[in-house]
């Protein structure tokens, strides 16, 4: 999603954003997939 849709002034403001959502993603999956992989 483009910065300027969001009226960001900051251009990384919109990872910044999405930085705590990954984080959770990542520590949640990776334990499922060793889980269900191995």
């Amino acid at each position: 999603m483009p910065a300027a849709l969001l009226e960001m002034h900051d251009e990384y403001g919109v990872i910044r954003q999405q930085v705590l959502v990954a984080v959770v993603m990542l520590l949640m999956y990776v334990p499922l997939m060793y889980f269900w992989a191995f």
